[in-house]
C-alpha cells in the first residue's frame, strides 16, 4: 500500500482565518445585542433616576436661595439653626429638604459669626443631591457696632511707621476659617508720606488690601503700587484711642498687702481675683487664673521694675480674666494655655515683652526651640487673648511691646502709643495696633479677617455713610478730633453725639408680603462638596420650580407664600402648618456632609488669585 500526505496549501488557511473572523463577529454581535437588549430593559429604570437626579438638583438649588430669602427676614433662625437642623424633611418640589446653617467650623452660629455655612440636602426616593454655600451675615447694628475703638476690621494699623526686613513675612493666616471662607485681610496706614514705609517690594502681595488716609501723598502711593495688593483712600481718619481701666476692678480688696516684694510664686497655685500691692513673679511651676465660678479680675499696683513676671512656667486660663497691669509685664520662656470657651484680657500702661514663649498656642510647641511661623498648623482663635493699651498710659514716654526669640502669639494686640518689635522667626497671629511696627529677622505677622464685621470705616456700606458711600455728618471732624489717650468709653460718646439718628434696617411689610432686607446677607461662594452625587446641570428644572432671586423685586408676591411655609416649618412664625413627613430621620446623613464644611485652604488661595484677576 503507498501512503498519500496531504498537504495544506493557501486556500486551507484562508479558510481558517475566515472562520475565526466570523467567531469574532458573531461575538461582538452577541455582546452588542446583549447591551442593547438590557438598555431596552432598563431604559424606564434610567429615565426615572435621571428625573430624580434632576429633581433633586434643581430642589437644592431653589431651596438654597429660599432660606437665603428667611435669613434676610426679622425671624430668629440662628436658635433654629443651632437645635438641630434648621429645616427638616420639608416636602418642597417633589424634594424631601433638609438644612442646616453652621459656622465655618461647623458648630452653632454666635451673634458674631459672619460667614456662616448652609448646606441643602434635597433627596428624591433615594437620589440626593447637597448644595453648600458660604454666606456673610450682616447684623442688625448700629453706630456702636461699627465704631470699633479696638479697630478690629484692620490686620494691622500702624499711625506712624511700618519697616520690614527683606525675610520678614507680612500675610493673612491662611489657617483662618474667615481666609478659607474667602476674606483678605486689610492694612491701615495711618501716616501720609512714603519715608515712613520701607519694606521690600512684594513684601505685601499676600496680604490683602491697603488702606491710607484721607491725605495721603502721591509718593506713598507710588511705594505701595510696587507691591501686587489693591489700595485706597478712606475718606475719613482712622480713629486710635486706648481704653479705661475697667470698672469692674473697683471693688476689689487688696491682698497680701503686708508681705515684701516682690511676691514670688514658684509651687503650683491658683491666683483669685484681688488687687495686689506688689508685682508677682510666677516662675518654675504651672499657675491657674480660674474663672469657671466668675471672672478673675487681678489689679497690679503701680511698682516700680516687673509688674508681672511670667518665666519657666505654664499659666493656664479658665473662664473670663482680666488682668490691669500698670507696670512691664515679662512672659520668657513659658506658656499661655487657654481652656475651651476661656478668654484673657490684659490691660497695659507700661511695656510688653514676650520672650521665647507660646501665647494661645499649642503649648508643644514650647519644647521646639526653633519655632517658626510654620509651626503653627491649627488654627486658634485670636480673639480669646487680647492686650490692650490703657488710656493712663504717659504719652510722653514712648511704650515698647517686644516679641521675640522664636515667640508665637495668637492674640489682638492693641497698642496704638507703642513701638511694636517682632523679632528673631518670631510670630504674632490674629491683629495688630501699633505707632510703629518692625519685622525683623524672619519674624512674621499673619493677619486674621476674624476679626472684621464688616460695619466699619472700611466699608462703602457701613452704618457711617449714607446711600452715597460719603461720610455722615459730623463724622469725619469728630473722627479727626480723637485723642489716643482718650479712652473708649469717651471717645465712643464724643463720637455718638454727632451721629445722625439711625435709619430702621427692615420696611415694613408692603402687600402681605414678609419684609426682608436685602443687605442682611450676601453670598460669597458656592461650590459642589464630596457628597454631591452628580455634577451635570440639567438644563430644564422642574416645572413647579420657583427661584427665588434674594434682589429680585419680581418674584416678591412668589416669595411671601414661600415664606410663610419654611418660616412654619423651622418654627419660626408663618401662617402654614408643617408640611408632612416631619421627624428625625436625616440629621445623620447630613451632619456627614458638613465636616469639613470649607475647601482646603490651598483651594481656596487659588480660588481667590483667580477672582483677583
Amino acid at each position: 500500500m503507498t501512503a498519500t500526505r496531504t498537504t495544506f496549501g493557501p486556500a486551507t488557511r484562508d479558510r481558517g482565518i475566515a472562520l475565526l473572523l466570523v467567531m469574532v463577529t458573531l461575538a461582538t454581535a452577541t455582546v452588542l445585542t446583549t447591551s442593547f437588549l438590557i438598555s431596552r430593559e432598563n431604559s424606564p429604570d434610567i429615565g426615572v433616576m435621571a428625573e430624580r437626579r434632576v429633581t433633586s438638583e434643581w430642589s437644592a438649588r431653589s431651596a438654597s436661595d429660599l432660606i437665603e430669602a428667611v435669613m434676610e427676614t426679622d425671624a430668629d433662625w440662628r436658635s433654629a439653626a443651632n437645635a438641630g437642623l434648621m429645616i427638616e424633611n420639608l416636602n418642597y418640589m417633589g424634594a424631601e429638604i433638609d438644612v442646616a446653617v453652621t459656622d465655618l467650623e461647623g458648630g452653632p452660629v454666635d451673634e458674631d459669626d459672619r460667614q456662616v455655612v448652609m448646606t441643602i440636602l434635597a433627596t428624591v426616593d433615594g437620589v440626593e443631591t447637597v448644595a453648600q454655600r458660604v454666606l456673610e451675615v450682616r447684623p442688625d447694628a448700629g453706630y456702636e457696632e461699627a465704631l470699633d475703638p479696638e479697630l478690629g476690621e484692620f490686620g494691622v494699623f500702624a499711625t506712624h511707621r511700618v519697616d520690614m526686613d527683606s525675610d520678614a513675612r507680612l500675610a493673612v493666616w491662611r489657617l483662618s476659617p474667615s481666609v478659607r471662607a474667602g476674606d483678605r485681610g486689610k492694612i491701615g496706614l495711618g501716616f501720609d508720606g512714603s519715608s515712613d514705609f520701607d519694606a521690600p517690594a512684594g513684601a505685601l502681595d499676600n496680604a490683602g488690601q491697603v488702606f491710607f488716609s484721607p491725605d495721603v501723598t502721591s509718593s506713598l502711593e507710588a511705594e505701595i503700587s510696587a507691591h501686587a495688593v489693591r489700595a485706597r483712600s478712606l475718606p475719613v481718619e482712622v480713629w486710635t484711642t486706648t481704653a479705661e481701666r475697667p470698672a469692674s476692678l473697683s471693688g476689689l480688696v487688696s491682698a497680701f498687702a503686708g508681705l515684701p516684694l516682690p511676691m514670688t510664686l514658684n509651687f503650683n497655685a491658683t491666683i483669685p481675683s484681688a488687687r495686689y500691692a506688689e508685682r508677682i513673679e510666677l516662675t518654675d511651676a504651672e499657675f491657674t487664673f480660674d474663672g469657671d465660678d466668675g471672672p478673675v479680675f487681678i489689679d497690679l499696683a503701680h511698682i516700680s521694675g516687673q509688674g508681672l513676671l511670667i518665666e519657666d512656667a505654664v499659666v493656664r486660663i479658665k473662664g473670663d480674666v482680666e488682668l490691669v497691669v500698670r507696670d512691664d509685664v515679662r512672659i520668657e520662656d513659658s506658656a499661655i494655655v487657654l481652656e475651651p470657651d476661656a478668654t484673657l484680657t490684659v490691660y497695659l500702661a507700661e511695656d510688653l515683652h514676650i520672650s521665647d514663649s507660646v501665647v494661645n498656642a499649642d503649648p508643644a510647641l514650647l519644647s521646639d526651640s526653633g519655632r517658626t511661623s510654620s509651626c503653627l498648623t491649627a488654627w486658634s482663635d485670636p480673639r480669646r487673648v487680647r492686650f490692650v493699651q490703657l488710656s493712663e498710659t504717659p504719652t510722653n514716654i514712648r511704650r515698647e511691646v517686644n516679641v521675640r526669640d522664636h515667640s508665637i502669639v495668637v492674640a489682638s494686640i492693641h497698642t496704638p502709643l507703642s513701638e511694636t518689635l517682632i523679632d528673631t522667626s518670631s510670630t504674632v497671629a490674629g491683629r495688630l495696633t501699633a505707632r510703629e511696627l518692625a519685622l525683623r529677622a524672619q519674624a512674621a505677622l499673619l493677619l486674621d479677617p476674624v476679626f472684621d464685621n464688616k460695619l466699619g470705616l472700611t466699608e462703602s456700606s457701613s452704618p457711617l455713610y449714607d446711600e452715597n458711600g460719603d461720610p455722615l455728618p459730623g463724622l469725619a471732624e469728630a473722627l479727626a478730633a480723637t485723642s489716643s489717650a482718650e479712652g473708649f468709653g469717651a471717645a465712643m460718646a464724643r463720637l455718638l453725639a454727632v451721629l445722625p439718628e439711625p435709619p430702621a434696617s427692615v420696611a415694613e411689610p408692603d402687600d402681605g408680603v414678609t419684609p426682608r432686607d436685602g443687605s442682611r446677607v450676601t453670598r460669597l461662594r458656592e461650590w459642589p462638596i464630596d457628597a454631591r452625587l452628580q455634577e451635570a446641570k440639567p438644563g430644564t428644572p422642574p416645572a413647579d420650580a420657583v427661584f427665588i432671586a434674594p434682589k429680585n423685586a419680581a418674584v416678591v408676591s412668589e416669595l411671601g407664600r414661600l415664606l410663610d411655609d419654611v418660616l412654619s416649618a423651622a418654627g419660626l412664625g408663618g401662617g402654614a402648618e408643617t408640611p408632612a413627613g416631619g421627624g428625625g430621620g436625616k440629621m445623620g446623613g447630613l451632619a456627614d456632609v458638613l465636616s469639613p464644611a470649607l475647601p482646603d485652604g490651598d483651594e481656596d488661595e487659588d480660588e481667590d488669585e483667580d477672582e483677583d484677576d
